[in-house]
């Protein structure tokens, strides 16, 4: 029920998103990317400390996810898309997943007042 309220909260355009009908996929997200994270974490090989144009491994996993959620889209198209897609908009599964993760806030050091933002009794954890 959280993650439909989250979902709730974005909006396209002016139009909200219906929470109901993205929430299958956002909980899809969120899980995808704790187990992702996880392989991550645990792969050999691993070094937290190794920095790669100034970013480390775990940033470098976050801005990653962020790139595959680019797109250029028509208004009219987004609008349509959030009356019928069960997949919610490309930023919200982007930020949303992200802003969930207590991981992300660490990597990032987002702190309240921040844009993605979210306290910790918000997020949902999957």
């Amino acid at each position: 029920e959280v993650m439909v309220e989250q979902a709730n909260e974005y909006e396209v355009h002016g139009q909200h998103v219906k929470g109901k009908l993205t929430s299958g996929e956002n909980i899809a997200d969120l899980g995808g990317m704790r187990l992702a994270l996880r392989a991550l974490l645990t792969s050999k090989g691993y070094d937290p400390s190794k920095l790669v144009d100034g970013f480390t491994p775990i940033q470098r996993f976050f801005l990653s996810w962020g790139q595959c959620w680019r797109q250029n889209i028509t208004k009219e198209r987004a609008l349509q898309l959030i009356t019928v897609d069960p997949h919610g908009p490309n930023e919200m599964r982007c930020n949303g997943t992200l802003s969930n993760m207590p991981e992300f806030h660490a990597a990032f050091d987002v702190k309240e007042g921040d844009p993605m933002f979210k306290s910790f009794e918000a997020r949902v954890d999957i």
